[in-house]
């Protein structure tokens, strides 16, 4: 099954774009990069956010455009969550490029009973600790209200996501965030190269990777 994919340098700036889009909701803390855009892979299908709230959203996951196939857990409206003008400016703003929305509480960064509790809604098993603990999870610009509104310290490390290149002359900075504990118990069961295989004969990409 063909699909369309794009290099990282296409998808950083409609991400960034998209984190500032998302954030003039007041509820979102910040948006931050996971999946195979955080990972830097080559040829990637579509952008993987993950917004973080204090509580006043609900956690789930949401796509746009909204799909069908079993293995997407499209259980979040997009528009049900953002407000109209967010809404259709985030889907104007991905110029065509799927975008998968993650909803959850800042609370995943720090509390493991949290963390552990996203698991019951998840299809696929240990995809929450997987992006909280093991893919890398990037804050994405503007990053000031993160800093002000969390109530525990994170630790953070910067990173360039367009190396020592620019992008359309600009270039393209993030802060590297994750699950604070230590616990075994938070990190994912299997490995990355076990699941990305998974994941391929579940989306039946089978002509690729």
């Amino acid at each position: 099954m063909f699909c369309k994919r794009w290099k990282p340098e296409e998808l950083l700036p409609r991400a960034e774009l998209l984190s500032c889009l998302l954030q003039c909701d007041s509820r979102v803390i910040g948006v931050a990069l996971t999946g195979s855009l955080a990972r830097l892979e080559p040829k990637i299908h579509d952008i993987d956010l993950v917004i973080f709230h204090g509580g006043s959203m609900p956690n789930g996951i949401s796509q746009d455009p909204a799909r069908i196939e079993p293995y997407y857990n499209d259980d979040l409206l997009l528009s049900s969550i953002l407000t109209p003008y967010i809404s259709r400016t985030t889907s104007q703003a991905r110029a065509g490029v799927p975008v998968n929305y993650i909803f959850t509480g800042i609370e995943a960064l720090w509390e493991c009973a949290y963390l552990d509790s996203l698991a019951g809604e998840e299809r696929m098993k240990d995809f929450y600790r997987r992006i909280f603990c093991d893919i890398p999870l990037i804050l994405l610009h503007p990053m000031a209200r993160f800093g002000k509104l969390i109530d525990n310290p994170v630790k953070i490390s910067g990173i360039s996501l367009s190396g020592n290149k620019t992008i359309n002359g600009l270039y393209y900075h993030g802060l590297k965030i994750k699950h604070q504990c230590e616990n075994p118990a938070c990190q994912p069961k299997q490995s990355w190269a076990e699941c990305r295989e998974e994941i391929r004969l579940r989306k039946k990409h089978w002509w690729h990777w």
